[in-house]
């Protein structure tokens, strides 16, 4: 574990390798209100799920918003609430403002604890990644 600001943050060994080399996993608790990094438009979204575990079975009911911005970076937040980025009056295509609420934290998709699971990153051209992006690591300030 390590400190970033006053979130203790993991690195999980199993998600966080390859393109999502640089991901961060907040320890925060479920209903945590989760604020954009950067101004964006949202791109892409899934907020159906209210399941979990910690095996892999649960990888495709995992919630997320991905958030598309102007230098041609994203941002991806993980593990929300089902039906917290409608909540929050967001669809694809939405705008949003840096430190505007986007969603909450909630238990969804593969995972053992309470956690906001968050990953900029860029598109990668290297034949040898399958996944077409890799992870960026972040400053904050």
């Amino acid at each position: 574990m390590r400190k970033i600001g006053p979130f203790l943050t993991a690195i999980s060994p199993h998600s966080h390798k390859g393109p999502f080399r640089w991901a961060i996993d907040f320890l925060v608790p479920d209903g945590t209100i989760v604020l954009a990094a950067e101004n964006g438009k949202v791109i892409e979204l899934k907020e159906n799920s209210n399941k979990w575990g910690a095996s892999p079975k649960f990888r495709d009911l995992l919630n997320f918003v991905t958030v598309q911005h102007k230098d041609g970076e994203y941002s991806q937040y993980c593990h929300l609430s089902k039906l917290s980025v409608s909540n929050a009056g967001l669809r694809i295509g939405s705008l949003v403002k840096k430190g505007q609420t986007i969603a909450t934290v909630g238990k969804t998709g593969w995972t053992d604890r309470d956690h906001l699971h968050f990953i900029v990153f860029r598109g990668d051209a290297d034949p040898k990644n399958s996944f077409g992006f890799k992870s960026l690591r972040v400053k904050f300030e």
